[in-house]
């Protein structure tokens, strides 16, 4: 029985590079919000090497959008093999001054609510699998604290003890674990000044960004280590050590 992935936030960067790191070997469910053009092209470069893959569009800010998401995959397969919850980002930079309820709000709406109902609603799917594993991205601001973008670090911090519990909750049966990414080269860090960029390349161990694709291995090494769960794998660059 050919495996499934379902992919989050699968337009670009990290999303995409995890669907070319499993096309191979699954079939790929790769969700949209707004890039249909970024989700077709993405769909296009995968069946050209034999990929099979399926493009779903969804709103994950809201609990019907979920759902809706949920429903939409359930018409194409029964069983999935792995979840991997990459929706997120950072909604603006701000202040601690410029804080409101609002966009504390559309912080946690687009970066945990969504993870935090999907994993719920994929349990009775991925249950029917024999190695099923659900993987979260959060963000290696969970620890810096991330200056200017505290609320995006919080939300995603709250997703890194959110994979520890329900990986304790849901063994043998289902592991659960996440990757935290450094700075990673794509658009997520567009707006973030070229000097700021290089001080990082400079003051990381490693001395370079990271790439989609370094990521990418991480899950795929999550997927296949059955005597992993409960991990929050930093892929950084030795920026921050533990």
């Amino acid at each position: 029985m050919e495996k499934v992935i379902v992919i989050t936030g699968g337009s670009g960067g990290i999303g995409e590079a995890i669907a070319k790191m499993f096309s191979p070997a699954y079939t790929v469910i790769l969700h949209y919000h707004t890039s249909i053009e970024n989700a077709q092209r993405i769909e296009s470069d995968l069946t050209k090497n034999n990929g099979k893959v399926h493009l779903i569009k969804a709103d994950l800010t809201t609990e019907e959008g979920c759902q809706q998401f949920y429903n939409s995959v359930r018409t194409i397969v029964d069983t999935v093999d792995i979840l991997v919850n990459n929706s997120g980002g950072v909604i603006k930079r701000h202040a601690p001054r410029e804080i409101t309820w609002d966009l504390i709000q559309q912080h946690f709406e687009l970066n945990t609510y969504s993870t935090m109902m999907l994993s719920s609603l994929f349990l009775p799917s991925l249950e029917k699998s024999d190695n099923p594993s659900i993987i979260n991205i959060t963000s290696a601001a969970i620890r810096s604290g991330a200056p200017t973008i505290t609320l995006y670090a919080a939300s995603k911090g709250a997703i890194d003890v959110f994979t520890r519990g329900l990986a304790n909750e849901l063994a043998p049966k289902i592991r659960v674990n996440a990757i935290a990414p450094g700075v990673i080269e794509t658009r997520f860090i567009n707006d973030t000044p070229r000097e700021r960029l290089e001080k990082l390349k400079s003051t990381t161990p490693l001395e370079r960004l990271g790439t989609p694709y370094d990521v990418a291995q991480t899950a795929l090494f999550l997927a296949e280590n059955t005597f992993t769960t409960g991990e929050t794998i930093d892929v950084n660059g030795g920026l921050f050590m533990r």
